[in-house]
């Protein structure tokens, strides 16, 4: 019997998407190290160079498909990948759509289901009702027309937290399972770290956001708690690292020239691989300040970094501060968060008693060695009855 063959649709493969992209990487090496065949299917929305996408196993294959203008971006639309699909499905044990709110998702499932080939979405956040306030009644209607009934018809879905699984706006589903994502810390040489800390220079402690810069993050309502904690601890320095997201980053930008503290806001652009890992290590304190999210791949990163964490419930981590690696504030409280911000600053023995909890933490919940045979049992269990020849034969439509 060959190794199971897995199609994964990620129409967003940028590494500035954030989250998605991170976990499509983690997922083509967990894949192909297990010896799995791969395909990822992305399109060219946000990233136009391959090196702008994220980083697949080199034993992945890849293919990149054009969005075009007009009806078709604003959908999220591509006939040239669901042609694709529509040829090719059957040479695959199983389809893996990362998102929801997009045609080529729906057009996926539904050429798969066709071909009787089994179907799994993973949300990342989108299908929460949060999410779905976003472009409201364009996203009722997409969800009564066409994403429904994909949804109904999936094998199952996977949610990453329980949070994301009890806070979906869609149907509740026989298939779900809460499986995370999971984050490998790689082990830098001292070149890598000495290249990736050349921009580091500040003297006093850090407050680390890593991000898209975008009003989802609250990064708007972090940059009004540290102008409160400025004014106590004049030698603290906020570092927002991550791509902006349309205007509101130049907004952002705008608040933090007309800031006492304006000198020690520093805004350092999207930073990855050694320089993101060196830039955690010389945080003493990650903060972020959600409105949404399914699993935020940012603080799983610091809490694999020992950095201690600030973080609202909306992040869907609050497990980490219940086993002590940070706090839980809420946006609304402002005041609220510059206390907790110079609590953490002020007390070096708390700082490293959480320091060791997120470390702990992470290695129990979101280390590679800890979700590793939760995720190939899931593929496995789907895929396994369909395989044989690779040629699709045999395959009947399941049951709807």
């Amino acid at each position: 019997m060959r190794p199971p063959r897995v199609l994964v649709l990620a129409p967003l493969l940028a590494r500035s998407s954030g989250g998605l992209a991170s976990a499509v990487s983690a997922l083509s090496e967990l894949l192909c190290s297990a010896g799995w065949g791969l395909r990822v299917l992305t399109t060219d929305l946000g990233a136009s160079r391959d090196e702008e996408r994220a980083r697949l196993d080199a034993r992945a294959s890849c293919s990149v498909f054009p969005v075009g203008n007009g009806w078709n971006r604003w959908m999220y639309r591509s006939p040239e990948l669901i042609g694709w699909v529509r040829s090719h499905i059957r040479d695959y044990d199983l389809l893996d759509i990362q998102g929801v709110w997009l045609d080529v998702a729906v057009a996926a499932a539904r050429a798969a289901f066709e071909s009787g080939v089994p179907y799994v979405f993973t949300p990342h956040g989108q299908a929460s009702r949060q999410d779905r306030k976003k472009k409201l009644w364009k996203k009722l209607l997409f969800q009564k027309l066409l994403l429904e009934e994909a949804w109904r018809r999936a094998a199952a879905i996977r949610f990453l937290v329980e949070e994301e699984k009890e806070l979906c706006a869609l149907p509740p589903h026989p298939g779900s399972v809460v499986i995370p994502n999971f984050v490998r810390i790689p082990s830098l040489s001292q070149e890598e770290k000495e290249r990736g800390a050349a921009r580091i220079s500040w003297d006093g402690p850090v407050i680390l956001f890593l991000g898209r810069i975008s009003p989802q993050k609250g990064v708007l309502e972090i940059l009004s708690a540290f102008e409160r904690v400025y004014r106590s601890r004049p030698d603290v320095h906020l570092v927002v690292a991550g791509p902006d997201q349309g205007s509101y980053g130049a907004w952002v930008r705008t608040q933090a020239s007309q800031m006492a503290g304006k000198a020690h806001v520093h805004f350092v652009g999207p930073v990855y691989d050694a320089e993101k890992w060196a830039l955690l290590s010389s945080a003493s304190l990650f903060v972020t300040l959600s409105r949404n999210e399914g699993l935020p791949m940012a603080v799983i990163e610091a809490l694999g970094a020992g950095v201690p964490i600030l973080i609202t419930a909306e992040a869907n981590v609050g497990a980490a501060v219940e086993a002590g690696a940070g706090c839980l504030v809420r946006l609304e409280d402002l005041d609220g968060v510059a206390g907790r911000m110079l609590e953490i600053l002020g007390n070096a023995e708390l700082r490293e008693r959480m320091s060791r909890n997120a470390r702990r933490f992470f290695a129990e919940r979101y280390s590679c060695e800890a979700v590793r045979g939760d995720l190939l049992s899931f593929y496995e269990r789907l895929s396994g009855p369909a395989r044989g020849s690779g040629t699709g034969e045999g395959r009947g439509n399941r049951a709807e």
